[in-house]
């Protein structure tokens, strides 16, 4: 019987292969999770490519790291910087009352982001978000 492990791995040794649905205590080594999701776990490369179709709609970030940087180019000895860790569900107005809290302000700051690098191409997957973003920032939502 087939069962899909998508939404949960068990910490015990009798993990099993998403795909195979081997155990882990059969393989002798330990089981890779899925990159991006970490919810899925393959004992190899081909288990996790035949079961990609099946996964696909289920893989989503859990969480973005996202580093703030208060006017780059002008503050700069120290630069201020906050790292936050923002579920990928989040909202702007997540966002922003996360930014209100990590700042130390008292709600009286409006938000208005910025990419400092558009030549950047590390955003393959995102691109969609970044839009969608753009264009939220755009009607003021």
């Amino acid at each position: 019987m087939a069962t899909s492990n998508c939404d949960q791995i068990s910490s015990t040794k009798d993990s099993r292969c998403s795909q195979c649905q081997i155990p882990q205590s059969l393989l002798g080594t330990q089981l890779k999770h899925c990159a991006k999701c970490h919810t899925a776990s393959y004992c190899s490369k081909d288990c996790q490519a035949a079961h990609w179709p099946q996964h696909k709609a289920l893989c989503k970030r859990q969480n973005y790291i996202l580093k703030f940087c208060l006017c780059p180019e002008e503050i700069t000895d120290p630069p201020v910087t906050r790292t936050l860790s923002c579920p990928a569900s989040a909202s702007f107005a997540d966002l922003h009352v996360a930014l209100q809290i990590a700042f130390g302000w008292t709600g009286q700051h409006s938000y208005d982001f910025s990419v400092l690098n558009s030549e950047c191409t590390n955003y393959t997957e995102d691109d969609e978000i970044v839009e969608m973003a753009r264009i939220l920032a755009d009607k003021g939502g």
